[in-house]
Parts: structure tokens; sequence; C-alpha cells
């Protein structure tokens, strides 16, 4: 019984480390540059948040009428090419503008050294 039970506390110990849930200290936020329809603006992205809730919590408005959910396909922003694609992404985005690096930031955790482009929520 005492096996089993360290054994299932490590499996949902490494479930957590997977999801970001513990806050190391030595753990620094990524910083991105966001270019948008108002000039140039700088975002901190905790580990684990999406780029959706990072914009929010720093006061930067973006249209998401599903709250983050991948529903709505409002919160578009523009990566490089080669970010991940997302399921919620391709049912809300075109082959076109998937490849042209157009993803949705409910679904985006951000990556180093990127300028999201936002837009008002339309891609072109």
């Amino acid at each position: 019984m005492s096996l089993w039970l360290a054994g299932t506390g490590l499996v949902w110990v490494g479930r957590n480390l997977a999801q970001g849930a513990y806050r190391w200290p030595w753990h620094r936020p990524q910083s991105l540059t966001l270019i948008g329809p108002k000039g140039t603006q700088r975002v901190r992205l905790g580990r684990g948040q999406t780029l959706l809730d990072a914009m929010t919590a720093q006061g930067l408005a973006v249209r998401s009428e599903c709250g983050g959910g991948g529903v709505c396909g409002r919160c578009r922003v523009q990566l490089s090419e080669s970010t991940p694609i997302h399921g919620a992404e391709r049912a809300h985005l075109s082959p076109r503008h998937l490849a042209a690096g157009w993803r949705l930031a409910c679904q985006q955790q951000g990556e180093r050294d990127s300028a999201p482009r936002v837009t008002e929520g339309h891609a072109p």
C-alpha cells in the first residue's frame, strides 16, 4: 500500500510540474514584444500562462468572447510560422493564415525571441 501511495504521489507531482503549477524562485517570466495598432508594448508571460491571459492581466484589451476557451476564434495574433498549431486554431483559421503564422492567443504559451503582432481580432 505504501508503494502504491508513493507511486501515485510521484505521478501527481509530475503532472503538476508539467502543467507549470509550481513557481520556482529562479524562474524568470518570459518577456515578449507585442506590435499592435497602438504601437509596441512589452508583455511578461509567466510559466504555463497563455498569451491571452498575460495580455489581459497587464491591461491590454484583447477581443475574446469565449474567455480563452478557443471557441470564438477572436484573439488572433501573428507569430513565427514555426509556432505549433493547436486543434482550435485549425477550426478557426484557414490553412493560408496558419501558414503565415496566425494563431489564437488563448492557445499559445508564447515563445522566446518572438514579436507577436496583435490585430483587432481579424486575420487579414
